[in-house]
């Protein structure tokens, strides 16, 4: 990784923490002087060698995608659409579309899971299937389970259907680009419960602009296109939670709410 690609990474990883609350790291005397040299960095591009980045947006937490012509298409046929979406620049680079999955349709939905995007790393390639990546989808499988919720009663996906590079931050365009297919998956899916993990996916569904940190703990409503109102549960990633352990005890809290709501 050269000095460019760190940079930006770090500035992803700082961005993100931000937005989660988090201003302050613990350190030592001896190592404290280097940190706050890398977070310099980060927050002035003009000290990074490489090209010029443009600004990035605030995320959209408006909710509002691009209408698809179809009225009522089926969950089939949306998932073909996604994998052929180019409703914005991310798709050039899209490795795998992550539509979602799970759901068998056989018993209702009680829960849909949605986080913020696949990432991309050079160390962890990803592959047809994966939705948060392999660590976080083994995590996130653990946790259903010990919700008592099987693979059929569940429905995985993210708010940014295409996989990114972990050197990209994705904009308030990117999100609105893909919003739409997540309302039209909300409606077709008819969920009983909602768990938003990540700040993207919590700030879309939640239209709070608080820190996750004081999102996380409490149900708000996400009103559907057809007027009905489904509770909504923020949580941490488990991206967040396997770089950040201590932060489990909070999200275990979050998934027992989740499944005393569902009267389980």
């Amino acid at each position: 990784m050269n000095k460019l690609e760190f940079i930006n990474a770090f500035r992803s990883l700082l961005s993100y923490h931000r937005s989660c609350g988090i201003e302050n790291y613990p350190a030592g005397a001896s190592s404290k002087a280097d940190f706050d040299v890398l977070i310099r960095l980060a927050e002035d591009d003009r000290e990074v060698d490489g090209p010029e980045r443009p600004e990035v947006e605030e995320p959209a937490i408006s909710g509002e995608g691009f209408k698809e012509q179809a009225k009522s298409p089926t969950l089939k046929e949306l998932d073909t659409e996604i994998g052929r979406c180019r409703n914005c620049s991310l798709h050039l680079e899209r490795q795998v579309s992550t539509a979602g999955s799970g759901g068998s349709g056989a018993v209702p939905l009680k829960l849909m899971i949605v986080g913020d995007w696949l990432t991309v790393t050079r160390k962890s390639p990803v592959k047809a299937g994966d939705l948060f990546g392999r660590d976080q989808d083994l995590m996130l499988a653990r946790m259903i389970e010990a919700i008592n919720l099987t693979p059929e009663e569940v429905f995985v996906t993210n708010v940014i259907k295409c996989s990114i590079s972990d050197t990209c931050q994705p904009t308030s365009e990117h999100i609105r680009s893909c919003s739409n297919y997540l309302e039209m998956q909300i409606e077709l899916l008819s969920p009983q419960l909602i768990c938003s993990m990540g700040i993207i996916a919590s700030r879309l569904l939640t239209a709070q602009a608080r820190p996750l940190s004081q999102q996380r703990g409490h149900f708000y409503s996400y009103k559907t296109g057809a007027g009905s109102q489904v509770p909504v549960m923020p949580t941490y990633h488990p991206t967040f939670l396997l770089q950040n352990p201590e932060m489990k005890q909070a999200t275990w809290a979050d998934l027992q709410a989740i499944k005393q709501k569902l009267g389980g």
